[in-house]
């Protein structure tokens, strides 16, 4: 029998952590850390567009610090004595763009080049212990099912917040036990580190820890599914499933 309260996280509760992260941030990656002053270069590119750049390191980073079999003279670009700096990160982000996860200006990356981009990598570098593909169509269900599964396995869920007819999705911080709204999103990837069930609770019932732009988030399922089903929602938001 299932319990009316439910806690599923990753096991590095750090996630993955960029020291010398603005503001003492370092959730995993920030595209905002890149800068703009040159338009045509690639860090302009990732700072406008990014997210699923970052969200695409952030997973294979996590994978080689949780397991030193998954790590590589790639991942060795970021990770320094199991530690990560920013200035790391932010080459091994450049090294993805040219690499796994191209940003395209003003378009950035959709949900099945993320994961293409994710199978690429584990072909050449994981001996293929993980596949990753990309739901064409909304279920909210199934979709809470995968989040659960994964984080069970311990992989980072990549999540799309696409387009809606509600426009944007609201971001939550924790303040003790309260949610309090923290920013509005939409058009964005974010990652997945933990899954807080709670149906004892009069709202917030099933909460998602996410790393977006390198600080900690919670966006409620309830709302992220109401956000998807509508016309545009159903084609445009949804996970990458990676199985090992």
């Amino acid at each position: 029998m299932q319990s009316d309260r439910e806690t599923i996280t990753l096991k590095r509760s750090e996630f993955v952590h960029i020291d010398n992260a603005p503001r003492g941030d370092g959730y995993g990656g920030n595209q905002g850390t890149f800068s703009t002053d040159d338009f045509w270069s690639v860090d302009s590119i990732i700072s406008e567009s990014g997210c699923g750049n970052i969200a695409g390191s952030n997973v294979i980073l996590y994978w080689a610090l949780q397991n030193p079999d998954n790590a590589n003279e790639i991942t060795d670009i970021a990770i320094k004595d199991g530690r990560i700096e920013l200035e790391d990160f932010k080459n091994f982000s450049r090294h993805m763009h040219e690499t796994y996860f191209p940003v395209a200006r003003w378009i950035g990356m959709f949900g099945p080049q993320v994961a293409i981009g994710l199978n690429r990598y584990g072909i050449e570098h994981t001996e293929e212990k993980y596949a990753s593909s990309w739901s064409a169509f909304w279920d909210a269900d199934v979709t809470l099912r995968d989040i659960r599964d994964m984080l069970e396995q311990d992989i980072p869920v990549i999540m799309a917040i696409g387009m809606s007819n509600n426009g944007k999705l609201d971001l939550y911080q924790k303040d003790n036990n309260e949610y309090i709204n923290a920013t509005r999103t939409s058009l964005h990837f974010v990652t997945i580190t933990g899954l807080y069930m709670d149906k004892s609770r009069a709202n917030h019932k099933i909460m998602l820890e996410v790393s977006s732009w390198g600080q900690k988030y919670f966006i409620d399922y309830e709302e992220y599914a109401d956000f998807c089903s509508h016309f545009f929602g159903v084609f445009s938001n949804g996970i990458v499933n990676i199985q090992a």
